[in-house]
Parts: structure tokens; C-alpha cells; sequence
């Protein structure tokens, strides 16, 4: 049972344009407020208003409406007491919450950028020491056993033991929880997950992706307070050809097939205006759409061939609901890449070549167990 304060603190405290950003919507300033595409139903045209004095959401297209906590019952699909779990564990607060005994609360006060550039470097390194004998058998048990691709994209993994190497001493700690590497209570906010972390045109991370393989309600995750960006946008500093999926695990599926050329939108409402103005001014003129086969997946990839008119488009429906990543896992690297290549697509998954990909693949040896380390902050 979560109490009133708590509720009130969520609602009061967690900042509503940033949870919507979080979840990979981008929002554009309209008057006193925000606008954006409703993630609700199939919008065209920013139908979502965000009134940020009352931190209050509607959409006039759909007719949803709420706080804070509602947006996250809906978006995530969970009940009104695991959406303030959620807000309370996931993001910095406005205000803070009640103290509980021992816990420390985190400070609101941003920090510099380039601070914050070294604080998330650090945190990356750290990361990355982990997969090698943590994280690897995630990738491995989806299909994608390059060491080079894992090295290429700092590949890393969060044990939750982050407090146990850094001083206790200074404000590092303080640091980390302004930037949303430890949440609320003070555990960290990637505990359990593989991360990658995500760059910008110039190199400076833009955030952290994190992905659960162990949760079935909460999958991925990404720092409070910041842009999802673009997973491997520096590609197109060489390559006019570019394939865009949804996740960071489908743009390494495809990657494993042969195609360097790939970019993770972020989800199918994660590519911004900004994103596709970098695309046209380094020369993008030819892109792929290869989203997820469900009829989500065929929505957005329409309403993105709407969007990037200006290019040269193709969209490539997996079948039978595959994504890039359970392609990879039934058909193989070889068929992937068949499919890729291929004029026209597939009549059937009956026709293609059976090499499922992990009869290639070697475990690491050992294969730990990856789920997510017990928090014992609270």
C-alpha cells in the first residue's frame, strides 16, 4: 500500500515533459506548453498537449487525459501502484520525497554538462569491466556473438555494486544521483540491465540504454531527465545508406548480419525532427525501415515513410511478427542478411534456409546468470 504523501511527492515532484520525453516522445514548445504525438493511437499530427503549469496531459485526438502516474499506467501497461514505483525509482525529483531511515535523497540542482560527460564516462568504464564476465551470456543467448560489435559499442553491465567501488567520501555520489545513476533510494538506476551507452554526432554520450532480459514488464530503460537519441547515428558521417530499427538489440541482430549501416530509433516514436535534419545534412539519401513485423511495427513504419519524404525509403516487413532480433534467432545471420538484400521479401519463414543462429554460436564458459542483483539500499 503506498501512502498519501508518496503519491502526492510523485505527482508533484517528477517533472511530466521529462517522464514523456524519457519514453522516447518529443515534445515541442506551443505557447505556455508542449505538443507531441499521442503514443495512444495512430497520430499524425501532435494531438498530445502538456500543460506544464499544472503538469497536466491531454490528447484531443483519443481523449486520454491524467497526471504523471496515469501517462505511466497507460504507456507502460502497468497498475497505479507500479507507476508510482516506477516514478519514485526511476527519476530525480523536483522535490524530494519523504526521507525514510537511511536514505539519502538526491539533489535536484543539474549539473554541467561537461561534468556530467565525465561522471557518465566513468560509470561507462565501469560497465563495460562487467560484461565480460556478467553480460556476455545475454547477447549471446540472442543470437549476437561478435566481441567486436561488444567492444565497437562499449557493451557493459550494471551489477548494482557501483556504491561498493567508488569513494564515500566527496560528492561523487551526490554527482550520480543528480545525473540519474542512482535513483531515489539510493540503488542504481541500471541495476540488472546490459547497457550501452548512446553518442552523439561529436562523440559525447547523450545518455544510457538499458536493457532487462529477465522482466517481462519492464524491458528498457534509459536516464531520467535526458534525449534517447539515436543509437549509432555516427554512421552516417560515412554511409548515405542507412537501415533504422527500433531497438539497440534488433540494430545489433542486423549488424551481426553484415549491415554496419544501422541505427536504433529508440522505439517507434523516437526519431525527432532534429535526427532527421542530421540525416539530410551528412548526406543521407537512402533508408530502410525494418521495424518489428506486428501491425504496430507496419503503423509506424508508415508514418515514418510519411515523415522522411525527402529520402529514398523502403520498408522491409519481417513476417509472421518477427522482429530483427527472433528473425536472427530462427532463420539465422546468413538468412537475415538474405532478407535484407532481397528485392522482394520472402513469400513465407517456411522458405528460408534453417540456421538457427546459436547452432554456430559457443557459450562463454562460465555462462553466469544475469538476473538482476538484489537491492539492498531499499
Amino acid at each position: 500500500m503506498i501512502d498519501k504523501e508518496t503519491i502526492e511527492a510523485v505527482k508533484s515532484g517528477v517533472d511530466l515533459k521529462t517522464c514523456i520525453e524519457s519514453r522516447g516522445i518529443p515534445l515541442k514548445k506551443n505557447g505556455r506548453g508542449y505538443v507531441g504525438l499521442c503514443p495512444f493511437h495512430n497520430d499524425t499530427s501532435p494531438s498530445l498537449s502538456v500543460n506544464i503549469e499544472k503538469q497536466l496531459w491531454q490528447c484531443f485526438g483519443c481523449g486520454a487525459a491524467g497526471d504523471v502516474i496515469r501517462f505511466v499506467e497507460l504507456y507502460d501497461k502497468v497498475d497505479f501502484t507500479r507507476a508510482v514505483e516506477k516514478l519514485e525509482n526511476d527519476h530525480p525529483f523536483l522535490n524530494p520525497l519523504p526521507a525514510r531511515p537511511g536514505q539519502s535523497v538526491p539533489l535536484p540542482k543539474p549539473l554541467p554538462e561537461p561534468k556530467i560527460q565525465q561522471l557518465l564516462e566513468r560509470v561507462i568504464t565501469i560497465y563495460e569491466n562487467n560484461f565480460e564476465t556478467t553480460g556476455k551470456k545475454a547477447l549471446y543467448d540472442r543470437g549476437i556473438a561478435d566481441a567486436g560489435l561488444f567492444n565497437k559499442h562499449r557493451a557493459g553491465y550494471c551489477n548494482g555494486k557501483l556504491k561498493e567501488i567508488l569513494p564515500q567520501t566527496g560528492a561523487i555520489l551526490e554527482d550520480l544521483a543528480r545525473v540519474g545513476i542512482l535513483n531515489a533510494r539510493g540503488g542504481e538506476h541500471f541495476s540488472g540491465c546490459l547497457v550501452f551507452p548512446v553518442f552523439d554526432l561529436d562523440g559525447n554520450i547523450v545518455t544510457i540504454y538499458g536493457r532487462f532480459f529477465h522482466q517481462a514488464t519492464r524491458r528498457h530503460v534509459f536516464l531520467p531527465n535526458r534525449p534517447a537519441g539515436c543509437w549509432n547515428i555516427g554512421i552516417i558521417k560515412s554511409c548515405s545508406d542507412i537501415i533504422l530499427t527500433e531497438s539497440i538489440i534488433d540494430a545489433l541482430s542486423i549488424e551481426t548480419a553484415g549491415y554496419p549501416n544501422v541505427i536504433s530509433i529508440q522505439g517507434t516514436n523516437g526519431l525527432s525532427n532534429a535526427d532527421i535534419a542530421l540525416f539530410k545534412a551528412h548526406g543521407v539519401s537512402r533508408i530502410m525501415l525494418l521495424l518489428d513485423g506486428d501491425d504496430s511495427g507496419r503503423e509506424a513504419a508508415a508514418r515514418l515513410q510519411e515523415r522522411l519524404s525527402d529520402f529514398s525509403v523502403t520498408i522491409k516487413t519481417l513476417p509472421d511478427s518477427h522482429d530483427p532480433n527472433s528473425f536472427l534467432l530462427a532463420h539465422g545471420a546468413d538468412s537475415l542478411a538474405g532478407f535484407i538484400a532481397a528485392e522482394d521479401e520472402p513469400d513465407t519463414p517456411e522458405n528460408l534456409p534453417d540456421t538457427p543462429a546459436l547452432s554456430s554460436l559457443t557459450a562463454p564458459d562460465p555462462a553466469p546468470d544475469i538476473r538482476p542483483a538484489p537491492d539492498t539500499t531499499g
